[in-house]
C-alpha cells in the first residue's frame, strides 16, 4: 500500500522524541492555492548575498533609515549605506560591544548603547550633553515627534523636547501606572506606544496635553513583561516578543491589538526552556514574497527560530555545517532602497537577504527536514519504496557543486537514538525535469523517522513524499 511520508511541515522538537522531532531547517512551509499539486511546499530560505563592509567590530543591532540613508553600528562606529551602497564611517561611540538601539526622527538620528546617549544630525554624531537625559537607557523610540527612552532600573520613562533628541527636562518623565514593574523598553505599535515592563506591557496614545502627552488605554494591559526586551519587533502592525508572565514560563506572543497571544506551541517552549541563556535574545522583522517573518535569535545559546505570520508554522535557520552549525549569521536588518540588508554577528559584513542566492556569503547552506514519526498501532512496517517529490532540473550550469545536485536520507527507528547509514540520491541536472528522487529496500520499522540534508546551492523546492510499505500483523 501507498502512504503519504509528512517530509512537508514545521518544526516541532517535542520533549519526547519519541511524540515529535520535526526538523525544518533553512526551509519554510508555504501553503499553496486552491489547485495547486499539494497543499503545502517547503521553500528555500534566501541567502545572504554580499553588499559590502565597514568598521572593525560585529553588528550590534538594527538599522535604521532617516534622510535617504541607512545607519547600523558595527563596533564602536556609525555607518551609513547611500542608495549606491557606498559605505561610510560618520563617527564612534564609547562601547564597543552590547546591544544599541536607534531610531530616526525628524531632524536627528537617536542612539543609546545603555551608557550614553548620542545624535546625528546629518553633520555631526555627538553625545548628549543635557544632564536631564537619563544616561544608561538601552533603548530610544520616536513616536509622534518625541524621542523615548527607559530609565534604567525603574518604573519611569522619559520624552525628549518636541522633535529634539539633544534636549530633554528633567520633569518630562513617567512611570509605569496599573501595574508597575521595572520599564525596559519603548517601542512603536499601530501608531501608539507600547511600554514593555519587566512583568507587563502598557499601552499609551497621545493625548496632546500640554504638561505630558501620554497617557494610558482604559484596560490595555499585556499580562506579559519580557526577558529580553531586544526581542520585541514591529512588522505589518503587527508586534512580536519573547515574553513572561509574573506566573512564569517563557512564551512567544504576537499582536495585532490590545490583545496578544501566544505562537509557540508547547514543543518550542520546551526548547526555550531547554536554552543557556534567553536573555540576550534578538528579533527582528521583514516582509518578503507574501510572508511576514519574525527572527527570533538567541546568540549565547547559538539557534535562530523563524515564524510565519501567514501560515502559522516555525522553522529554524543556521549558518555553518556538522558540529560548527549554529544560530543565522544574520543579526540586525532594516529595508531600504528596495533592498532587506542584514548585519552580520560574527564580522563587519553586510548583506541583502535574495531568495535567488542559495549561499551565505559563498559558503554553503546545509538544508535539513526530519519527518514526525511514521507509524501503525506498534504494528511493523516495511518501507519497500520511498519517493520525495522535488522540483527537478534545477542544477547549476557548468560543472562543481550545484551542477548534479544531491540529497542524503537517513533513517531512525528509535526515536533519533541512532540512525541508518547515509543514502544519496541525484535529483537532476539542469534541465532533467524528469529525474524523481526514489530509494528502495528501506528495512523495517515500527516507529520510523526519516531525514533528508542537502547542501548543493540550487533552488531546493520539496513538494510532497510517498512510501510503499507493508504492514505486518500485530504482536
Amino acid at each position: 500500500m501507498r502512504i503519504p511520508v509528512p517530509f512537508v511541515g514545521s518544526q516541532h522538537e517535542a520533549r519526547s522524541s519519541l511524540a515529535n522531532d520535526q526538523l525544518t531547517v533553512n526551509f519554510y512551509p508555504s501553503i499553496q492555492e486552491r489547485g495547486a499539486k499539494t497543499k503545502v511546499v517547503l521553500y528555500p530560505t534566501p541567502g545572504l548575498k554580499a553588499l559590502g563592509n565597514k568598521g572593525t567590530g560585529v553588528c550590534r543591532g538594527n538599522g535604521a533609515v532617516w534622510q535617504g540613508n541607512a545607519y547600523f553600528i558595527n563596533g564602536d562606529s556609525l555607518i551609513k549605506i547611500d542608495a549606491n551602497d557606498t559605505f561610510t564611517i560618520i563617527g564612534t561611540i564609547s562601547t564597543v560591544a552590547g546591544y544599541v538601539s536607534m531610531a530616526a526622527g525628524r531632524t536627528h538620528l537617536c542612539i543609546v548603547d545603555g551608557t550614553a546617549g548620542y545624535t546625528y544630525n546629518g553633520t555631526t554624531l555627538a553625545a548628549i550633553s543635557d544632564s536631564d537625559f537619563p544616561n544608561g537607557a538601552s533603548f530610544v523610540e520616536w513616536v509622534d515627534n518625541y524621542f523615548i527612552v527607559n530609565k534604567p532600573d525603574s518604573e519611569q520613562w522619559a520624552i525628549s523636547n518636541l522633535d529634539n533628541a539633544t534636549a530633554w527636562d528633567a520633569l518630562d518623565f513617567t512611570s509605569a501606572e496599573r501595574r508597575p514593574d521595572n520599564v525596559l523598553r519603548p517601542i512603536w505599535f499601530r501608531g501608539d506606544l507600547l511600554v514593555i515592563g519587566e512583568d507587563t506591557s502598557e499601552l499609551y496614545y497621545d493625548s496632546g496635553n500640554a504638561d505630558f502627552p501620554w497617557e494610558t488605554y482604559p484596560n490595555a494591559v499585556f499580562e506579559h513583561g519580557s526577558p529580553a526586551p531586544a526581542s520585541a519587533a514591529v512588522a505589518n502592525k503587527t508586534f512580536f516578543m519573547l515574553a513572561k508572565s509574573r506566573e512564569g514560563g517563557f512564551q512567544v506572543i504576537m499582536s495585532q491589538s490590545e490583545t496578544p497571544k501566544p505562537i509557540s506551541d508547547q514543543s518550542l517552549e520546551w526548547q526555550l526552556h531547554q536554552l543557556s541563556s534567553v536573555s540576550d535574545a534578538f528579533g527582528w522583522a521583514y516582509q518578503q514574497h507574501g510572508h511576514t517573518f519574525y527572527v527570533l535569535t538567541f546568540p549565547s545559546a547559538g539557534r535562530t527560530w523563524v515564524y510565519d505570520v501567514n501560515v502559522n508554522m516555525w522553522h529554524e535557520r543556521k549558518s555553518g555545517n556538522g558540529a560548527t552549525a549554529g544560530k543565522w549569521k544574520a543579526f540586525g536588518h532594516v529595508f531600504f532602497n528596495n533592498k532587506h540588508i542584514v548585519g552580520d554577528a560574527g564580522s563587519n559584513d553586510f548583506y541583502t537577504l535574495d531568495t535567488d542566492t542559495y549561499t551565505d556569503n559563498t559558503s554553503a547552506i546545509v538544508r535539513q527536514r526530519r519527518t514526525s514519526v511514521s507509524h501503525k498501532s506498534e504494528q511493523m512496517i516495511t518501507f519497500n519504496r520511498l519517493e520525495v517529490v522535488f522540483e527537478p532540473g534545477v542544477g547549476l550550469t557548468g560543472t562543481g557543486q550545484g551542477s548534479d545536485p544531491e540529497v542524503m536520507l537517513k533513517y531512525s527507528d528509535d526515536g533519533g537514538n541512532t540512525w541508518s547509514n547515509e543514502k544519496w540520491k541525484k535529483v537532476g541536472k539542469k534541465g532533467e525535469y524528469s529525474k524523481r528522487a526514489v530509494w528502495y529496500k528501506l528495512g523495517e520499522g515500527r516507529r520510523r523517522i526519516f531525514e533528508i540534508t542537502m547542501s548543493d546551492p540550487v533552488e531546493w523546492v520539496m513538494l510532497d513524499a510517498y512510501a510503499d510499505v507493508e504492514i505486518g500483523q500485530e504482536n
